[in-house]
């Protein structure tokens, strides 16, 4: 008998409940310059390119800030801003520095809650489903430029929300020049007080055969339902 696979919802849901540990910090401070933030009103937070000046200390205090704002009010956010901003950063580790943050901003926090999604493990699990469908019978690789992985941070009202858009190219070991594209997102739903995970969901966005015009391969994608779970 076949024990049928967990969702992607059951999945987030154990990882959401678990205790905020120094291993949520590792990939924080470099997917911070991937993030965007916005609002019903518009943008909170830019995302910022790789080689722009400004250190990630910066970029970090102010996405941190922002989501404080959004769940605690702008007294506490300033209050935040200035403990942040009162520790000397010198000759820390990326790590280090998401640690001393998270350990100010508490790690039990809503804010913590919504920066521990900024993690591999999320877009690991995203395409180990896609593996299992609509690339189970294709070779992908991670398309490394800046937007090769974006991550989204929607603050509303009655939700909050983190999506992560990923693209993968197909890889051709006997025609490297002639390739696809595939952009997919992962979408994770939480309530507005951050104490649990309402929904979540995997699709494909598109599928770009420019580059291999006439393959069965890029046909064979581009024919995929869209919601893949």
């Amino acid at each position: 008998m076949t024990v049928p696979q967990e969702s992607l919802l059951e999945h987030f849901s154990k990882s959401f409940h678990e205790p905020f540990c120094d291993s949520n910090c590792i990939d924080v401070p470099r997917l911070v310059r991937r993030l965007e933030i916005r609002c019903s009103r518009g943008l909170l937070h830019p995302r910022t390119s790789q080689d722009m000046e400004g250190s990630v200390v910066n970029v970090l205090i102010s996405a941190i800030v922002v989501v404080v704002k959004h769940f605690e009010g702008e007294t506490t956010a300033d209050e935040i801003r200035e403990a942040l901003q009162r520790v000397d950063y010198t000759d820390m580790e990326p790590v280090t520095i998401a640690k001393e943050m998270f350990a100010i901003v508490g790690v039990n926090s809503k804010t913590a809650k919504v920066f521990k999604q900024l993690n591999q493990g999320v877009v690991l699990a995203g395409m180990s489903r896609l593996k299992a469908t609509v690339l189970r019978s294709h070779i992908t690789k991670d398309v490394r430029t800046s937007d090769g992985w974006l991550i989204d941070i929607w603050l509303g009202e009655g939700k909050c929300e983190v999506r992560h858009t990923r693209k993968e190219r197909s890889v051709n070991f006997q025609h490297p020049e002639c390739h696809w594209d595939i952009v997919w997102e992962l979408c994770q739903s939480f309530d507005s007080d951050m104490q649990a995970i309402t929904a979540s969901f995997l699709r494909v966005l598109y599928v770009d055969t420019r580059n291999c015009a006439g393959e069965s391969l890029g046909r064979e994608l581009q024919c995929c339902g869209l919601l893949v779970e």
